[in-house]
């Protein structure tokens, strides 16, 4: 488990919240909006392109949404496969973010969220169910 900054006790005590909730995959990840001019119409599966829709600070999306060609074409424009969480996102989270709440990016019409860091996987998962995380100043969106 990596732990992103939070008491690796305090994401413990959510764990049972998020069974069966959170999946490890392999996610795209690129560096700045810019950089998904490269992808074209492929640029849709990214979870950060309109903030009436979209949460988070990260621009990831499951690397099996795209085909070779589209990877190769991220990957010269900067983008990295990396292995990171999908989970349920069933609503948006409230900003302002904690600042340990990094490298994630959901959209709650589609139901799904995407984290590089288990522990931020967790925490915004818990928050996505609309359960308040009394250690963090976050909460649901209401």
């Amino acid at each position: 488990m990596t732990i992103q900054g939070f008491p690796s006790d305090k994401i413990t005590e959510l764990l049972e919240d998020v069974k069966g909730r959170i999946h490890r995959i392999q996610l795209l990840w690129m560096p700045h909006a810019e950089s998904l001019s490269a992808l074209g119409d492929a640029a849709k599966h990214f979870c950060d392109g309109d903030e009436d829709e979209y949460d988070g600070y990260a621009l990831l999306a499951p690397a099996g949404a795209f085909d070779h060609d589209q990877i190769a074409a991220a990957l010269e424009a900067g983008g990295e496969l990396l292995w990171g969480y999908e989970f349920d996102y069933p609503q948006r989270v409230i900003r302002p973010f904690d600042m340990r709440l990094v490298d994630w990016c959901g959209n709650a019409r589609r139901g799904v969220a995407y984290a590089l860091w288990f522990d931020v996987a967790v925490v915004v998962c818990v928050l996505a169910q609309g359960k308040s995380v009394s250690w963090l100043d976050c909460r649901p969106r209401r």
